[in-house]
């Protein structure tokens, strides 16, 4: 429909009444206001304002005029921690990465993650069933520096290749 003709005017006009009514139906107050009995409980925004200026001022006359930052305990470089690698260790510098039912490009993204993670000379394992990464692994396998060891196929759509970080230099 368009606004240009008068179904489209009709269906705005029933497209806003039924928000109307939704509205009026789901959207109803939990509270229907305070009574002036209740007013008298009530904290108010000058109160609230008055309380935090306070605050301020007792923080600020506490702390003296200069101050230098004093380390108390043993100083120590930050270093990143070594994240949880996607891939199952295997034992021996061997990782294992199941990739099957993933679509396409999806084995190769994690396949780049995994083997990130990885220290050199290791090696990825990686089981995937998408006929696109028969092609794109190994090739970003060796434009990247990596080798690959193993490629078979395993099941009927299956197959598994094991790459070895920084194994053609």
């Amino acid at each position: 429909t368009s606004l240009f003709s008068y179904q489209g005017w009709v269906a705005l006009i029933f497209i806003a009444a039924g928000v109307y009514i939704g509205a009026k139906i789901w959207l109803k107050p939990s509270k229907a206001g305070v009574s002036p009995e209740d007013a008298g409980d009530l904290y108010t925004t000058d109160e609230s304002v008055r309380s935090s200026h306070d605050a301020v001022h007792d923080s600020q006359e506490a702390t003296p005029a200069f101050s230098f930052p004093v380390a108390n305990g043993a100083l120590a470089v930050q270093t990143k921690p070594k994240q949880a690698c996607k891939a199952l260790p295997l034992g021996g510098g061997r990782y294992k990465l199941d990739t099957l039912g993933a679509v396409c490009p999806f084995p190769l993204i994690e396949a780049k993650d995994a083997i990130a993670e990885l220290d050199s000379g290791e090696a990825l394992v990686i089981d995937f069933d998408c006929t696109q990464a028969t092609e794109s692994i190994p090739q970003w396998a060796a434009d990247n520096g990596h080798s690959v060891k193993d490629f078979v196929q395993n099941q009927n759509a299956g197959w598994q290749i094991t790459v070895v970080k920084d194994g053609a230099s």
